[in-house]
């Protein structure tokens, strides 16, 4: 049987642009940082760089907000400094995979479908 993991839904699954993806970073976690941060927009660029892709970018920040939103002590680090570095990306995305090799299947709906 397989168990689900939901990491919320996303409104937004195409995002084509680093503003994009800050963007919905802020709609996810409710802060506001500025789109044009060249620091960010550089981070969000060294990942497309690596080959890494605007879904999986989606995946991370839903699955980082599921894990730490609600969590006072670690809500503060929903931010682009530390969700897109380069380190901490593969090693979140990595614990994504890992979770859904293991009889887990994530999703991004409210339900799976079946």
């Amino acid at each position: 049987m397989i168990r689900y993991i939901n990491i919320g839904a996303t409104p937004k699954q195409n995002l084509n642009t680093p503003e994009e993806v800050i963007s919905y970073l802020n709609e996810m976690t409710g802060r506001k940082f500025k789109l044009k941060t060249k620091s960010h927009l550089d981070m969000i660029n060294t990942l497309l760089n690596r080959g890494y892709c605007y879904p999986e970018i989606v995946l991370v920040i839903n699955f980082m907000v599921k894990k730490w939103k609600n969590i006072d002590a670690m809500k503060k680090h929903l931010r682009p400094q530390i969700i897109f570095t380069v380190y901490n990306f593969k090693k979140n995305l990595n614990e994504l995979r890992g979770i859904q090799t293991n009889e887990f299947k994530i999703i991004n709906q409210q339900k799976p479908a079946i």
